[in-house]
């Protein structure tokens, strides 16, 4: 009886451990499982789309660089000469439209390559000094066009000699020659050899070529497409569109900003987002897909563990009710669940098992994270290039450098020097151009022996036209010596790897990384002598190397000229900054002092500081007569007698720079306010009712000088303008006078009334008619 009893009670003991050893890992593993699964998917789902983005940007990258490209070669010829051809023409020649041979040749050839007018759509070639438009469909003057402003204003404000961008215009009318974007516009200035161009080409690309290109790129995911201006090109999902779309107007923010707010972006909208910003044209591209697909296929996880696991109660309350005298019996039973991990013998062992069993799907955790570290040590060497090109770039802070050496592995002794590398050819006559160099360079870093690269302190890298390495010892001879037996066996390696020739410099010792870049430019000189010398001579193979202390000038001071302060001392003279102007010269003047430059430098530098003061005048237009007076060569006498600093400051001050800013203050205010007088007064003798071009036409100036005063004095447009004087007349109208708002629309010159309740609507805020009524209500 009592036996029965402790059997009894070792059945409850088994019927515990077994529930709890076999139920509660199973339901982990679910869970843990479950997750697992929803991450790793969507990771991989993300880097597909990542890939996959990629590869969309750069086929649309040599689309738009080939059409650029295209385009620009046009306008090119050789070394900035403009092609003598039917384009040339267009742009030298008044025109007529009795030219028709001549036109349909610059027509076919603004047309594009063959290959590429499946995305152009129409292109407008607008030449601003003959005053006429060549398009795809024909030519008609630029004074017809009615948004002319609008292309004087893409040309003179700042605009590049090639931007992408976007022309729109609101009631352009029926029947009016309207320049617009269908799509998307590539705008060129031409010709480009020229410091003022007098052309513009603006070709439309189509948005059916473009969506042809960018359909169905993505596999796992729906593609949009963003231009520099945050205008939407392109969307396959509609939704995440609409949400940039607004975050970009909410928040005021840039394109290239929303990469950094990826996940931000990506809770906000409740869908996966990946981006890639493309730098060549500003755009951006976004992929994206809906998270809630892979937590409903990962649904079939939770249905299949919570069968797996009602099946195991429902097995292990059987064995436990029915074999409570046979224990080994369900504990075989559970093994054979667990997918025969491997033979038990006792009761002890099946514990084991189950940890056995445990230990695999943690060793499937541990190979995950194997995986992890070599994608982490294929990524290592390209973290170790970056902050070398930083360093070289000046953009490590002197406190980060020691974590980053730590962090990287890199083992600095006391002393550093740079190797500058450059390759050419041994046959003279070869035609060497740069898509060959760098193939050359690149194969030259990827393929670089272990055994060198274990004698640099950096990974080689490459920059501009030139191979980079590095070299540390503790001792200044032992660096040298070291330098000049690295550059043996990159010697023989570089004429196994290419065939080519190479030439070699090295820098002066250093002992700090602060002085990186420096050690860069002083190596970069060293193979420019060094590339001279084999110009002018043989190419010595024995001796293919310089170094920067035998060419560099030990009796130097080292002193450089401040250029910037010459470029923010002719900046504030040009802006009329007074002030500004006598801080930055009593700072060129301090930092002289501080130089330690001899007599003769000291006087060299302070004439060319001089000179550029003065130069901001006279590119202006203004003599230097006028500046300094008839007395301008005693100027520079009475400057060459000055000795001390203090007078040199003064001279600076009250005898150049403020003589300057007057002139150049008078001279531009003198004729501008005149102009712009004559602009106000025709503007109200025509009741506000004149365009840019017939107030050009009546007051005898060119529209693009008229736009320019305007924009100068009053900060607005000659569109702004007339629209507020109009908008002021027919508040007076309406305030003043019983006339109907047909009457006023009509004495204004509109062609209905809805069109001036529009016009009038969109600058008020409200019609014409509750304008009235509140005013006579108040």
């Amino acid at each position: 009886m009592e036996e029965k009893q402790g059997s009894i009670n070792y059945k409850k003991q088994i019927f515990i451990i077994i529930m709890t050893g076999a139920l509660l890992p199973v339901i982990l593993l679910a869970l843990y499982f479950y997750y697992t699964y929803i991450h790793e998917v969507s990771d991989k789902i993300d880097l597909s789309n990542a890939k996959a983005l990629e590869q969309v940007r750069n086929k649309v990258e040599n689309v738009t660089e080939t059409m650029q490209l295209n385009y620009m070669s046009s306008l090119w010829k050789g070394d900035y000469v403009v092609k003598e051809d039917s384009i040339d023409w267009f742009m030298k020649n008044i025109v007529s439209y009795s030219d028709y041979s001549n036109l349909k040749k610059v027509q076919d050839e603004l047309l594009g390559a063959t290959y590429l007018r499946i995305y152009i759509n129409s292109f407008y070639f607008i030449n601003f000094s003959t005053g006429w438009v060549l398009t795809s469909n024909g030519m008609y003057p630029l004074n017809e066009v009615v948004n002319q402003e609008q292309l004087y204003d893409l040309f003179y404000t700042g605009m590049s000699d090639c931007k992408w961008t976007y022309l729109s215009i609101e009631n352009e009318g029926k029947g009016n020659r309207v320049i617009k974007s269908d799509y998307i516009t590539l705008a060129i200035k031409a010709p480009l050899n020229l410091k003022s161009p007098n052309c513009l080409l603006l070709v439309n690309l189509s948005s059916v070529g473009f969506e042809r290109l960018l359909r169905n790129s993505l596999s796992s995911g729906k593609l949009t497409v963003f231009d520099a201006q945050g205008k939407l090109l392109f969307t396959e999902h509609k939704e995440v569109s609409e949400f940039l779309d607004e975050y970009i107007k909410e928040h005021n923010t840039t394109i290239e900003s929303l990469v950094e707010r990826r996940d931000e972006l990506s809770k906000k909208s409740g869908f996966n987002l990946n981006f890639s910003y493309s730098g060549a044209n500003g755009w951006l591209y976004v992929s994206s897909y809906d998270p809630a697909i892979v937590t409903r296929e990962a649904s079939s996880i939770i249905i299949t563990a919570g069968l797996l696991i009602l099946f195991m109660m429902t097995l292990i309350f059987l064995f436990s009710v029915v074999g409570s005298r046979t224990i080994y019996r369900p504990v075989s039973q559970l093994v054979t669940n667990l997918r025969n991990i491997e033979e038990i013998e006792e009761v002890a062992g099946q514990k084991e098992n189950e940890f056995k069993f445990i230990g695999k799907r943690i060793n499937r955790l541990v190979d995950s994270k194997n995986d992890m570290k070599e994608l982490i040590q294929v990524q290592q060497k390209q973290l170790k290039e970056l902050f070398v090109l930083r360093l070289l770039k000046g953009e490590v802070r002197e406190e980060n450098i020691e974590s980053n050496l730590k962090n990287f592995g890199f083992e600095k002794m006391r002393y550093i020097s740079m190797i500058t590398i450059s390759v050419s050819s041994k046959v003279i006559e070869e035609d060497w151009d740069y898509t060959k160099q760098d193939m050359i360079k690149i194969s030259i870093v990827e393929n670089m022996p272990e055994f060198i690269s274990d004698q640099l302190l950096f990974p080689t890298v490459t920059n501009s036209n030139v191979i980079l390495c590095t070299i540390t010892r503790e001792l200044k001879e032992e660096l040298e010596a070291a330098s000049i037996e690295l550059i043996r066996h990159l010697t023989d390696y570089i004429v196994m790897e290419s065939g080519y020739h190479a030439n070699f410099g090295i820098s002066q010792p250093f002992d700090s990384l602060m002085k990186f870049r420096q050690a860069y430019n002083e190596s970069l000189e060293a193979v420019k002598n060094n590339e001279t010398l084999n110009r002018e001579n043989t190419i010595c193979e024995q001796q293919n190397f310089i170094f920067y202390s035998d060419i560099a000038n030990s009796n130097s001071n080292n002193y450089t000229y401040e250029l910037i302060l010459e470029k923010e001392m002719k900046a504030a003279v040009d802006e009329c900054d007074k002030e500004k102007a006598f801080l930055l010269a009593d700072t060129f003047i301090n930092h002289m002092a501080e130089s330690g430059a001899v007599l003769n430098e000291l006087h060299f530098y302070l004439h060319r500081f001089m000179v550029a003061v003065i130069l901001v005048a006279t590119d202006a237009g203004i003599s230097v007569n006028d500046i300094l007076g008839h007395g301008s060569v005693n100027v520079f006498l009475q400057f060459n007698q000055l000795s001390d600093l203090d007078k040199i400051r003064s001279f600076y001050k009250h005898n150049i720079i403020s003589p300057v800013i007057k002139q150049l203050s008078t001279f531009r205010r003198s004729n501008s306010d005149l102009v712009l007088d004559k602009i106000v007064k025709l503007v109200r003798e025509t009741s506000s009712d004149i365009t840019l071009t017939e107030c050009a036409d009546q007051l005898g100036y060119h529209p693009s000088y008229i736009w320019k005063i305007m924009k100068s004095k009053i900060n607005m447009t000659f569109t702004d303008y007339v629209t507020i004087q109009r908008l002021e007349i027919a508040k007076k109208m309406l305030l003043e006078t019983d006339k109907s708002v047909a009457e006023i629309a009509e004495q204004l010159k509109y062609t209905n009334a809805q069109n001036f309740i529009r016009f009038f609507s969109k600058h008020v805020g409200t019609t014409p008619g509750k304008f009235r009524l509140m005013d006579r209500n108040s």
